[in-house]
């Protein structure tokens, strides 16, 4: 996950920078030497004129090059987690990192081709749509956790989890503008490109898969079944004892406003800082990378300073998480200043515990051989509300460019707003749920599908 994490990183910016210089120049048509001072220092009265112009364009290219990946990744997601039970992890693991290579190629020979359209861009989408895409890597990996460790356990390696990606983002986001300056568009993206074929080897010949007993036959003919989307809806939707069913469905709402928030917003904080502050790539890497210590510090003091040494329930760390975050985008919303919007970036320290305290929580109101089918509900409803959140933010952002660009943090604060309002109720109910026996770490196979179809119909 660092890798990935760091081939995330390290290209999405410059990928930002690389639509709009290619838009202003190619689909626009203006001065190619004009379109190189966007997002440099060296920008005056017309150039930041020029910026206003081109980034309405460009956001509606990355917006479409989007669009298609999360509406069908969405869709897989729905297969892949009952089918994973079934077959194993390494499997979808393997396939979306190829998948992710294959279009950092595709982006490769788009940056050999100088004058081509900003659109083509889009074809990039294509091998990440095939393969899955990060929401069937990230329903596996957080089946893959679950299936390797216990409940007791399972809230640290969470966090652990998310560490590690965030380090590996940080390490991605601070060396991002280096290699550029550096290598420039195509050095960059050869970068991420070879830092998914490291993650490639490793998956292949050092990871270990977590179902060894799993089946082997008609991997292909029964991926597609619906009867794997009939039974993943009866498992989320089923009676469970001790409001168990509420809590579920309440986690998976919780969860997936959470990602929206937070994931649609960041394509317009770039553009923001670039056009309110004048913020070169430079000045953004560095932000973040301040940002994401400070997260990855927050998240050590969350995960394990309070939750496991002072025992903390994952819900009040939770709801910590969620204030954290809503102070910090508050701040950037009013900021005036570059030191306004470093300590809202302080303000958030504790934001990264919200996402691993929430799987943590679902995965211990859920059966071990439930996992796979909940977590394929949860990034489907992720990848769903995020492609809706997307094509949203840019339309705000763009309507309020000329007169308040900040606007979109105020959408943000709003929508966590609610989400603490919700997760108050998981609260009150999960903390008045009677303790039950923890359930295990799988190291049998899981029960025969048919006879769990059978057995929550049966509860339905």
């Amino acid at each position: 996950m660092a890798l990935i994490g760091g081939s995330i990183t390290v290209h999405a910016p410059v990928l930002t920078n690389l639509i709009i210089y290619r838009t202003c120049y190619v689909n626009l048509g203006y001065n190619e030497s004009e379109c190189a001072l966007l997002g440099s220092e060296n920008k005056d009265n017309y150039t930041q004129k020029l910026e206003g112009i081109v980034e309405p364009y460009a956001n509606i290219i990355s917006m479409v090059s989007q669009l298609p990946v999360g509406i069908l990744c969405a869709i897989l997601a729905l297969f892949i987690g009952s089918w994973s039970d079934r077959y194993g992890r390494k499997p979808v693991m393997i396939a979306t990192i190829i998948g992710q290579t294959i279009s950092f190629g595709v982006i490769i020979v788009f940056c050999l081709l100088p004058n081509i359209s900003a659109w083509y861009l889009v074809l990039s989408s294509v091998p990440i749509i095939l393969s899955g895409g990060f929401a069937a890597a990230l329903t596996t990996y957080l089946s893959y956790l679950t299936d390797i460790t216990d409940e007791t356990s399972r809230g640290v390696r969470m966090g652990i989890f998310e560490v590690v990606l965030s380090v590996g983002m940080l390490l991605g986001m601070i060396s991002s503008s280096y290699i550029f300056n550096a290598t420039g568009y195509i050095g960059i993206f050869v970068v991420a490109a070879g830092l998914y074929i490291i993650a490639l080897i490793y998956t292949i010949f050092v990871l270990e898969e977590s179902l060894p007993n799993r089946e082997t036959e008609g991997k292909f003919r029964t991926f597609f079944e619906f009867e794997n989307i009939k039974v993943m809806t009866i498992t989320t939707f089923k009676k469970r004892p001790d409001q168990k069913r509420t809590l579920i469905l309440l986690c998976l709402t919780i969860t997936s406003l959470f990602i929206f928030a937070v994931m649609s917003e960041g394509s317009c904080v770039y553009m923001f800082l670039r056009l309110k502050f004048g913020w070169t790539l430079r000045q953004y890497t560095f932000f973040t990378s301040v940002r994401d210590v400070l997260s990855i510090l927050g998240t050590f003091i969350g995960i394990y300073g309070l939750h496991k040494v002072l025992k903390v329930d994952e819900t009040i760390v939770i709801l910590m998480g969620l204030i954290s975050c809503m102070n910090g985008t508050l701040v950037l919303g009013l900021a005036s200043t570059n030191a306004h919007i470093y300590f809202g970036g302080v303000l958030r320290l504790l934001t990264g515990n919200v996402a691993p305290m929430l799987r943590s929580l679902l995965s211990k109101i859920t059966e071990p051989h439930e996992v796979g089918k909940i977590f394929s509900v949860l990034v489907m409803c992720e990848n769903f509300l995020q492609m809706l959140g997307s094509p949203l933010y840019t339309y705000i952002y763009n309507e309020t460019l000329d007169t308040h660009p900040e606007f979109f943090n105020f959408v943000t604060v709003g929508v966590l707003g609610l989400i603490i309002i919700l997760t108050l109720i998981v609260t009150v109910m999960y903390l008045g749920t009677p303790n039950e026996p923890k359930f295990t770490v799988l190291s049998e196979a899981p029960p025969d599908e048919d006879d769990i179809e059978n057995e929550i119909i049966a509860q339905a």
